[in-house]
């Protein structure tokens, strides 16, 4: 089954490497509907928990390779608000989101899950809800944050579109030198397998639908 053809896409999330786990669902929006409008915003660069001998522009470089060259999408910015403080800033973040919505119009917006339970993700997801009220919005899961996930979307992908999620996503080398979790490459994988399986796929990415408008 094929893609709605959205045009204008947006991914809106509070630090670069949130999104890792909707990178298969873009590549297949971009190989099934030709030339798509994909715009990437991140709230924060994310300086005070980077590692050692690793800089604000590094991960701002790894963003730009992940989804720029290796995704494939046409735009990628990163606002410099303080990490794990965003609940401090929520009325500049929904104002800035208010400008995308005019300037853009996205159809389609993947962001945090109602369900995340970081503090930075919870004031995106919650800006997101009330700055674009007529437009489709899809819940990326992240796991490592979620006690509970409530998936009513599943994506399909090919191996082709997995091999390309898997690649973005070890983009990310600031954040693959903690060996965290959810950009282990074989976790990332094993996860897509699982949702996979609940659709009778080889592998899936599923997403909570906050809003659906066709």
């Amino acid at each position: 089954m094929r893609l709605p053809d959205w045009n204008r896409v947006l991914l809106m999330f509070a630090h670069p490497d949130d999104e890792v786990n909707c990178y298969g669902t873009i590549r297949k929006l971009l190989d099934e509907n030709g030339p798509v409008a994909i715009r990437h915003y991140a709230c924060s660069l994310c300086g005070a928990s980077l590692p050692e001998g690793f800089t604000e522009q590094d991960l701002l470089e790894e963003c730009q390779l992940a989804l720029l060259t290796r995704v494939g999408i046409e735009e990628c910015a990163v606002w410099n608000f303080q990490v794990r403080h965003l609940p401090r800033y929520r009325q500049d973040i929904l104002e800035r989101m208010i400008h995308i919505r005019e300037q853009f119009a996205p159809e389609l917006i993947f962001t945090h899950s109602q369900y995340d339970l970081h503090q930075d993700h919870k004031v995106v997801h919650e800006e997101v809800v009330r700055a674009f009220k007529h437009s489709t919005i899809l819940g990326v899961e992240q796991p490592q944050n979620m006690l509970r996930s409530q998936p009513t979307l599943y994506v399909r992908l090919t191996q082709q579109q997995v091999a390309v999620k898997v690649r973005a996503a070890m983009s990310y080398r600031s954040q693959v030198v903690k060996n965290l979790d959810y950009l282990d490459k074989t976790k990332l994988i094993s996860v897509g397998e699982m949702r996979g399986m609940q659709c009778q796929y080889s592998h899936a990415e599923a997403f909570e639908v906050i809003r659906m408008v066709i």
